[in-house]
């Protein structure tokens, strides 16, 4: 899968899915590239779980995968492009559901990393497979500075080049944000902001377009600031009518 944004050796190809996303950036045409379309696996669900930070920066991704075997040889691994450098990518994890499993990094081109994540054991054709990874990283985001407010656009996408039934997307806001728009449409009216996504072809991306308000001061401060001022004219008119 291609993360939001280098080659396939022809050694990997053949053994595991391929993805990217999650980090927004980059251009998922360039995925078409790295990863030609491959029918001998599917992706049954793919969950992408966005937590944004509140440096509004930063964002911590996990994806959790339910994948099908179809044809060809067993599949050994699950390859990730994130659009970042290795040094913009923090506390990297991958599990299944018996343990952690064993993952690296390598470089992709001068600005992308792969994340490669080795299955616990060789997956034969019609078999399915249930794993979950995550990281931080840096995330595409537009910022603009008010004096009480900062006003955030956030742009994220995935791709595969496998068969995907169904994708369910999840991004979760830091406190004291209001969410403004979605494109494509979504329910602006909880935290987190949904997307579900079925029956996607290989290389047919999911992009979104998230605007916020973050808060640069917090209700707390509000309400104390309030309080004190409201003490401080109880206390004159007290020391008035003294």
């Amino acid at each position: 899968m291609l993360q939001g944004n280098n080659s396939i050796s022809e050694n990997h190809s053949p053994k595991g899915g391929f993805a990217a996303g999650g980090g927004g950036g980059g251009c998922y045409e360039d995925f078409r590239e790295i990863a030609p379309a491959d029918l001998s696996l599917e992706v049954q669900e793919c969950d992408m779980i966005v937590k944004l930070l509140d440096n509004l920066i930063r964002g911590q991704y996990t994806w959790t995968y339910k994948i099908k075997t179809i044809s060809g040889q067993p599949q050994i691994s699950w390859f990730f492009i994130v659009p970042f450098s290795r040094d913009k990518i923090t506390e990297i994890w991958a599990k299944d559901d018996n343990g952690g499993l064993q993952w690296r990094q390598e470089p992709e081109g001068e600005d992308k990393t792969r994340l490669i994540i080795e299955f616990r054991t060789n997956v034969p054709v019609n078999s399915e497979y249930s794993f979950r990874f995550g990281y931080e990283t840096d995330i595409i985001s537009i910022v603009s500075q008010g004096f009480l407010n900062s006003t955030v656009a956030y742009n994220d996408w995935c791709s595969h080049n496998n068969p995907c039934k169904k994708i369910h997307v999840s991004v979760f806001f830091p406190p004291q944000t209001k969410v403004i728009s979605s494109v494509p449409p979504a329910d602006l009216s909880h935290n987190p902001v949904e997307y579900k996504v079925l029956d996607r072809r290989p290389n047919e991306y999911f992009s979104y377009l998230l605007s916020y308000k973050k808060q640069k001061i917090s209700k707390s401060f509000w309400a104390w600031l309030l309080s004190a001022v409201i003490s401080g004219l109880v206390g004159a008119l007290i020391a008035g009518v003294l």
